[in-house]
């Protein structure tokens, strides 16, 4: 349909896709949380610079049914963060979520994302090897119908596409993201500057300001960097922060920063 300029609306909505932090609460302290954020502010006062975050309340259990969110709203604005969504609270949250002006966001699918190896499904078999595996008839497992698969599922396929490549230094209060791909930053990452990609972050310089990599949800994305000195680093929602600056033995090394093997609510700095 064609507007004129009498009848064309004076506002659109279109889509539009936008990273933002995610806060797993812990504790259902506000005042706890307050203090928290506080000391990350504390060196550096705009260090979130009013970026938009989603409350995670998964880790809370039924403890999130007794937040006090004005006290938790406040701690978060008080560090220039901005509330906008909460993920994983209760069907009777909802009617608090209007009341506080909070959309409600579905947690992040990590299924699409997890990487498969060739250990995850079984070793097709010959016809000969099935045939000895059993030799009374009874026993041997019926045949599948002739049009179904005998593949193992797989998980879809990604769009491929080529990285974003940063050649000159990211000022502080500059954020670069590289959406559906791996971001490539040539210079210096400066603090207060934020670089964040859907895949993997490579900075060929300094890392002194904020990564975050695997941005929606990618869990083998990862962060490489030749020289860390980073304020924050994050991988698939999961973040760490150096309030006391990067520990000695990492501090301007090159390294690769990614969830652990092991535990994957932590991550791992591993030396390149």
């Amino acid at each position: 349909m064609k507007y004129s300029s009498k009848t064309r609306p004076s506002v659109e909505f279109k889509g539009f896709e936008t990273p933002a932090l995610r806060a797993v609460l812990r504790e259902a302290s506000a005042s706890t949380l307050k203090e928290t954020l506080e000391r990350m502010c504390l060196q550096q006062p705009d260090f979130f610079g009013w970026q938009p975050v989603v409350i995670d309340l998964t880790r809370l259990g039924d403890d999130s049914e007794n937040l006090d969110w004005p006290a938790i709203l406040n701690a978060f604005r008080s560090a220039q963060l901005h509330p906008v969504a909460v993920c994983g609270a209760p069907e009777s949250f909802r009617e608090n979520a209007d009341a506080l002006c909070l959309g409600l966001a579905d947690l992040p699918d990590p299924a699409p994302y997890l990487s498969r190896t060739p250990g995850d499904a079984p070793a097709p078999q010959s016809a000969e090897t099935s045939a000895s595996a059993s030799s009374s008839p009874a026993s041997r497992p019926p045949a599948p119908p002739p049009e179904q698969s005998l593949k193992p599922a797989q998980p879809p396929e990604l769009p491929l596409l080529d990285a974003m490549i940063i050649d000159r230094p990211i000022r502080s209060g500059q954020q670069i993201y590289a959406r559906d791909r791996d971001l490539i930053v040539m210079a210096v990452v400066s603090p207060g500057a934020e670089v964040i990609a859907d895949g993997n972050v490579h900075v060929y310089g300094s890392l002194a300001g904020r990564a975050i990599a695997g941005a929606r949800g990618r869990r083998d994305a990862r962060i490489f960097t030749l020289d860390l000195r980073a304020e924050i680093v994050a991988v698939a929602g999961l973040y760490k922060t150096f309030e006391e600056g990067v520990p000695e033995n990492l501090r301007g090394k090159p390294v690769q920063i990614a969830l652990g093997a092991e535990n994957a609510d932590a991550l791992e700095i591993r030396p390149i």
